[in-house]
């Protein structure tokens, strides 16, 4: 194993997972799953699509990924920091763990319309945050990959069969299990479509 995907089971994360166990079917990836408890309440929804898409790489003949998982739950704190620094600090958790002293890459699923949420240079000063996170944890220098930097949601939709893309889950904030139409991920998979 030299590749971690943090896999949130969305359209991006799932674009990124397939693509890289159909690219490299020798290459077992290590694939990161946070059950992250918040307000938003989207855990279980994500966690749902994420057994979801693991179970159809597995009926396809891509089982070529380790699976772990952790649980973030912010409790009474009542104040959400950037998904990003959770994520970040649990890479260098997971890259820390001496089974996974060989990982040198982690896969970042971002794309052209998510970096367009971030004004200026908001978007690099949040990503050196993470890469600071990962490797003070990891206590190594990590390599950071963004294969999808350059498309759009539109294509990265385009890229997955369909029947895999109606297994991920996108919202942020749910109502009463289903998609809430209005937070910033419905509205770029609407604008996609």
């Amino acid at each position: 194993m030299r590749t971690l995907l943090n896999f949130s089971g969305g359209i991006d994360s799932t674009y990124c997972l397939y693509h890289h166990l159909k690219d490299n079917p020798k290459e077992t990836l290590l694939v990161h799953h946070l059950n992250l408890m918040n307000r938003e309440g989207r855990a279980p929804y994500e966690k749902q699509a994420v057994t979801n898409i693991f179970n159809w790489c597995i009926r396809n003949g891509m089982g070529n990924f380790k699976y772990i998982e952790s649980t973030f739950d912010y409790g009474t704190l009542g104040y959400l920091v950037k998904d990003l620094e959770v994520i970040g600090f649990l890479t260098g958790v997971i890259l820390r763990h001496p089974g996974h002293q060989k990982i040198t890459d982690v896969i970042l699923p971002m794309h052209k319309s998510e970096m367009a949420r971030f004004p200026g240079d908001s978007y690099q000063r949040a990503h050196h945050k993470r890469k600071v996170l990962a490797e003070t944890v990891a206590m190594r220098e990590v390599n950071f990959t963004f294969p999808i930097i350059d498309m759009t949601k539109k294509q990265i939709i385009e890229g997955l069969p369909e029947e895999l893309f109606k297994m991920t889950w996108y919202c942020r904030r749910p109502r009463k299990g289903e998609p809430c139409g209005k937070c910033h991920t419905c509205l770029q998979v609407k604008e996609a479509l």
